[in-house]
């Protein structure tokens, strides 16, 4: 038989499950069929999470809590960016209720806050869990499933916590991906990537369950590329993961359109590095993520036309015959493709592919016979290899659009595309350029998308209308009000100064000719 490897130390790896039905006992049922050895193990976790009163942990990429577990305390520090389901772990027992600066030798923390960061640690949120065990013992890893329920508490607030904790004590990454994959055959269900303490720092920030739109990368320069691309795309993964869920939950129309934002991310960063990690082939994930952003985008279109040109109907032309109707109708419409959306990510579909993406990025990066090419470019600095990479990509996007304000439709829809796909590949590596290198090259690059996206929504817009009119001219109601009112509202889709709207654009592309991607390459890092 064969050997399974154990985790090493100081590094967890790990994948949360949540219940499409908010029942966690449907895992308990399903662990049981899976294999598990021994009786299942419940007991009430308490922890508290500390930080500095300016967040520095969080900043950096860590957390640090002490969990009351019985009579024992347990001092963690965990770290981002490992990888996608991988964190760096410290974990020890304690036996004050904070951390002191003996605790935590040989942790980062140290480091990170010297004895003045040290000094200023204060309890910043809490968890209250009632945690269920079960050990499933599979023949190529052990893997502990917590079913955890409670709540996150910050002063007088809190978020309910509702999932399903896979941890890997032996075995591949993949097996862990393999045994997360069964159980959701027996449990409808969506992945999350985000640790209750980062949900805890969302809950600080008064937006615990608002759509993820702002994400926070921890891309330094000292990283290699290899490193850089784990932490990137964890990000991505993570924030992608979290809309899914919101918007299963709640319908949440912004958590769609950041799905989307993530998904077009994660698209970006593939093209971006696909040079090192030539991860594309017969197992080519893109067409996959192709497909869903345009799925999801029926209903943004339809929103996006309900929030712009028919609420300024409304404002404007609200007394005026069928424009109260026509704007229910489009509602209407809006509320269907959303629940189609909401479905699919209910669907078995939804959970492949998201287990796909964390095992295609594992097993690129865990390649055991990468060429020598691979190799150079996985271990170079990250700034060395985004000057090697981006500068002819910026360079081909000012050639195409030199004269920006001159292209027609189809040639804007192109430049708008790639302007935003530059932007996706830089914006995650912020830390590694001059504030105002980085505000150099992304502000007009968003000016650019912007533009040409407000120009792509109003024509997009007026072929959503005449498509309604076409239809209600096809069908036997002959509703002269509802046709009276897409008229209006095709008229405001074409109001504007296309001029004054291209002229900025090419004010924003010059801007970009003097941007500069010299980007820090800090010191060799080791080969990881």
């Amino acid at each position: 038989m064969a050997l399974v490897p154990m985790m090493p130390d100081n590094r967890e790896v790990e994948l949360k499950l949540i219940p499409m039905s908010g029942d966690l006992e449907h895992y308990a049922r399903a662990a049981k069929v899976l294999g598990t050895a021994g009786k299942s193990r419940t007991r009430r976790l308490n922890s508290v999470y500390f930080d500095t009163p300016k967040l520095k942990l969080r900043r950096k990429g860590y957390s640090l809590r002490i969990r009351h577990d019985g009579r024992k305390n347990i001092q963690t520090v965990k770290s981002s960016g490992a990888g996608a389901i991988m964190r760096g772990e410290w974990e020890c027992v304690v036996t004050a209720d904070a951390p002191s600066k003996d605790t935590l030798a040989g942790t980062p923390v140290g480091d990170v806050l010297g004895d003045r960061g040290l000094s200023s640690l204060r309890p910043v949120f809490s968890t209250q869990v009632s945690r269920r065990t079960f050990v499933i013992m599979r023949p190529d890893a052990t893997v502990e499933l917590a079913l955890d329920i409670g709540e996150i508490q910050r002063d007088d607030r809190s978020l309910p916590i509702c999932e399903a904790e896979l941890e890997l004590a032996s075995g591949t990454p993949a097996a862990l991906l393999n045994c997360a994959r069964d159980l959701a055959s027996v449990v409808p269900s969506l992945p999350v990537l985000s640790s209750k303490g980062e949900r805890g720092f969302r809950l600080m920030a008064d937006f615990p369950q608002n759509a993820v739109s702002e994400l926070s990368f921890d891309v330094t320069p000292d990283m290699s590329t290899k490193q850089a691309i784990q932490s990137a795309f964890s990000t991505c993964f993570a924030g992608l993961f979290d809309n899914f869920a919101l918007l299963a939950a709640a319908g949440d129309g912004e958590a769609l359109h950041q799905a989307r934002v993530c998904i077009r991310r994660i698209r970006a960063l593939a093209s971006l590095f696909e040079p090192a990690l030539q991860w594309r082939g017969e197992n080519d994930l893109s067409p996959r993520l192709r497909w869903l952003t345009q799925f999801l985008g029926a209903s943004r279109e339809v929103d996006v036309l309900c929030e712009t040109v028919l609420a300024t109907l409304v404002m404007s032309h609200g007394n005026a015959p069928g424009v109260a109707d026509l704007r229910a109708v489009f509602e209407a419409r809006s509320a269907h493709a959303r629940e189609a959306a909401i479905a699919y990510l209910k669907s078995p579909a939804v959970l492949d592919l998201s287990l796909d993406l964390l095992g295609a990025l594992d097993a690129a990066l865990a390649r055991t016979s990468p060429t020598p090419e691979q190799t150079e470019l996985l271990q170079m600095p990250i700034g060395r290899y985004l000057r090697h990479e981006l500068r002819p990509r910026l360079k081909s996007f000012l050639k195409r659009c030199r004269h920006i304000e001159r292209l027609d439709p189809p040639e804007q829809h192109e430049a708008r595309v790639r302007a935003k796909k530059l932007r996706y590949m830089i914006d995650p590596f912020g830390a590694l350029l001059p504030r105002r290198s980085f505000s150099g090259l992304i502000e007009p690059l968003q000016t650019i998308q912007r533009v040409l996206g407000d120009l792509n929504d109003r024509r997009t817009g007026e072929a959503l209308l005449r498509s309604y009119v076409e239809e209600v001219l096809g069908g036997d109601s002959g509703s002269g009000r509802l046709l009276f009112a897409a008229g209006l509202a095709t008229a405001l889709c074409r109001t504007s100064d296309t001029k004054d709207v291209m002229d900025s654009a090419a004010s924003a592309r010059s801007s970009l000719q003097r941007a500069d991607l010299d980007f820090d390459e800090g010191k060799d890092p080791d080969p990881a």
